[in-house]
């Protein structure tokens, strides 16, 4: 210890008041600053008319959807011409109906037989 060869200073005791713990000036109380137009200031004047507003155009159902068939021609007795795109989608539609038919089916003997064998 060539160098520091001083003593550490001395501890103060608890009666001793020092600057870092003595209390600090109060600041201002804070203050609010109103963002509204004051009061002295001339009303704004409010127009007293509705502004326009645009009419909807009304479009029927026919203009909007696709066209998948041309409309029916009056056949009389007959029956119309055979449509294997629409006999097809009647299967389809067939399927999912009993699909879910099944389904519906197999979840209530599910049910059931869960029930009765508790």
């Amino acid at each position: 210890m060539s160098g520091n060869d001083k003593e550490p200073p001395d501890r103060p005791s608890e009666e001793v008041k020092t600057s870092i713990y003595e209390p600090k000036k109060k600041s201002a109380p804070m203050q609010a600053i109103s963002m509204k137009t004051p009061s002295d200031a001339p009303p704004r004047e409010e127009s007293n008319t509705t502004p326009a507003v645009p009419r909807p155009k009304l479009r029927a159902i026919s203009e909007m959807a696709p066209v998948r068939k041309p409309p029916a021609q009056n056949l009389g007795n007959l029956a119309p011409p055979y449509d294997p795109q629409a006999a097809r989608m009647r299967s389809v539609q067939d399927y999912i109906i009993w699909g879910c038919i099944a389904v519906i089916l197999a979840s209530v003997i599910t049910l059931v037989i869960w029930f009765v064998a508790r």
